[in-house]
């Protein structure tokens, strides 16, 4: 292994004081918290919950500020990326495989019948795809890069995020849950390196005890010609969570009327009916393309031989 530059060791000891500060990441969390009304989620097998109040779920949230449409309720790293002593290993690649758990501003708090979000999602379906095609989506990408490069340069790392024009990768709807991905390029210069990356976002808006909220999994690919396997296991992934949370969430023996228990928050009509696809459409376009992937790469480069 070649020995650090000068600029990266400065950079392994930011990084160091930032992400260990003599807290542990992972412990003390019940199994299964509820984060919405009526809404468990298990940590997935393999996973540690990110704390809040934690230096690095701190600076992921603040390098994902550019998304304003969406509240960040829970973030999951993988348990490999962690030593024994709950601090994350210098060489871990933390992006790859990180989960977050989303919930629209508007949404947050607000019951939705199923009959109306089964409704919702073709139309959603097309909004995410015009977004893909017609130039808005590259727009929040920008700002999405403008605002990771922000706060590396907080913490002393000089950086140039540019990430491509998003492209499409599928849309599936099931019983009560749609999968959806995109994929974007991803350059990232940083102390006179350039490196170039494909970041496959996978999302899963799922619907749950009248609460309509996003699971998304990232995973980093070298090659266009890998997108779509790694969408596949993503979209697997999230689906086998979301199974998971149903299963804490919902009462033993009331599936079946799980969703004649919500009826009664209908939308009220057409136009409303309108609108709320095009918040879901903003919220979860939002949520695919503000993940900090360029961030936590930045945090972990190292070079090696």
């Amino acid at each position: 292994m070649k020995m650090p530059t000068h600029g990266n060791w400065k950079l392994m000891i930011v990084l160091l004081l930032l992400l260990t500060g003599g807290r542990t990441l992972a412990g003390g969390q019940e199994d299964a918290p509820e984060l919405l009304d009526r809404v468990r989620v298990p940590t997935p097998a393999g996973y540690v919950l990110l704390e809040k109040g934690t230096p690095l779920r701190d600076f992921l949230d603040k390098a994902e500020a550019a998304d304003t449409a969406n509240e960040v309720l829970a973030r999951y790293i993988r348990a490999d990326t962690l030593d024994e002593n709950g601090d994350i290993k210098p060489d871990a690649n933390i992006a790859e495989g990180m989960l977050t758990v989303k919930v629209a501003h508007k949404l947050k708090g607000r019951k939705i019948a199923l009959s109306d979000f089964r409704k919702i999602a073709p139309a959603t379906e097309q909004g995410l795809r015009d977004s893909c095609a017609d130039g808005e989506g590259a727009r929040l990408v920008a700002k999405a890069a403008e605002q990771q490069d922000r706060s590396l340069k907080e913490i002393g790392i000089e950086a140039k995020t540019t990430l491509g024009e998003i492209g499409f990768l599928g849309f599936r709807q099931m019983e009560k849950m749609v999968m959806y991905g995109i994929v974007r390029t991803e350059q990232f210069e940083s102390e006179g390196e350039k490196t170039v990356v494909y970041d496959v976002s996978t999302g899963c808006m799922m619907w749950c005890e009248g609460n309509v909220f996003c699971l998304y999994r990232m995973s980093l690919v070298p090659a266009r010609t890998q997108t779509d396997e790694a969408y596949r296991k993503s979209s697997t992934a999230l689906q086998n969570w979301a199974e998971s949370i149903r299963a804490a969430s919902v009462v033993q023996g009331q599936e079946a009327s799980e969703g004649v228990r919500y009826e009664a928050y209908k939308l009220k009509d057409k136009k409303r009916e309108f609108d709320w696809a095009r918040v879901l459409t903003k919220a979860l376009i939002w949520g695919l393309v503000g993940l900090a992937v360029g961030a936590v790469r930045a945090l972990f480069k190292r070079k090696k031989g």
